[in-house]
């Protein structure tokens, strides 16, 4: 769905400054609410949110149990950023409580990605296997979380692999 146009906002091209931003706020609630197609419920539709409470519950239960856990969030481009701007502000929240930073983040060409466009990098599957890799050696219990648009992203998809090679 992420690669197609949404009938909200096919007309943004020829709208005012004013509805350009009353169409993107409509197209942003789908996010919430979701559409018209009954396969797309949005985040804050019951049956996600149970979803998303069992995987929470086995993430506690098999992975923060171990010693030396980890909870990795890795993506390429934005998608890398909005990792890591959310395991800093999760770390933060686990300090505030006196428990240990189980997040950490990846992204694809690294930190200096964080602030420049590294395109090429986000193809280069081996590399994101082997961030992976190291990041976790010491680590006995890893759930991974790869932020990606339709898993177009080798570098994530490289992470995937490992993952699904590795457990």
């Amino acid at each position: 769905y992420t690669e197609q146009s949404n009938e909200i906002t096919k007309n943004i091209d020829i709208a005012s400054a004013e509805e350009i931003f009353d169409l993107i706020h409509c197209s942003n609630n789908e996010t919430f609410q979701g559409n018209s197609d009954p396969v797309c419920n949005g985040i804050l539709h019951r049956d996600y949110i149970e979803q998303c409470a069992v995987v929470a519950e086995a993430i506690v239960e098999h992975v923060l149990t171990a010693p030396n856990a980890k909870i990795v969030l890795s993506g390429c481009g934005t998608s890398g950023r909005i990792g890591f701007m959310v395991v800093r502000a999760f770390n933060k929240i686990m300090s505030n409580l006196s428990l240990p930073n189980y997040y950490e983040y990846l992204v694809a060409g690294a930190d200096r990605s964080l602030f420049i466009s590294r395109e090429a990098k986000e193809d280069e599957w081996n590399v994101g296997s082997s961030d992976l890799s190291s990041l976790t050696k010491e680590s006995p219990r890893v759930a991974y979380f790869g932020i990606t648009c339709g898993l177009s992203a080798p570098y994530v998809g490289g992470q995937l692999h490992y993952c699904l090679h590795n457990q």
